[in-house]
C-alpha cells in the first residue's frame, strides 16, 4: 500500500510540474502580447495626434 500512494505521489508531481511548466509557457505569451498592445496603443495615439511616425 505505502509503495502505491509512493508511486502515485510521483506522478502527481510529475503532472504538477507539467503544469507548471505550461503556466510558465503562457506567463510569457500573456507579455509578449502585453507589450503588442501596448505598442498598438503607442501608434493608435501618434495616428490620433496626428504623429505620422
Amino acid at each position: 500500500m505505502t509503495d502505491d500512494i509512493e508511486f502515485l505521489l510521483k506522478e502527481i508531481l510529475l503532472e504538477l510540474q507539467e503544469v507548471n511548466s505550461n503556466l510558465s509557457g503562457l506567463d510569457s505569451k500573456a507579455w509578449s502580447i502585453e507589450y503588442d498592445v501596448d505598442q498598438i496603443r503607442g501608434k493608435i495615439d501618434d495616428l490620433s495626434f496626428g504623429n505620422d511616425s
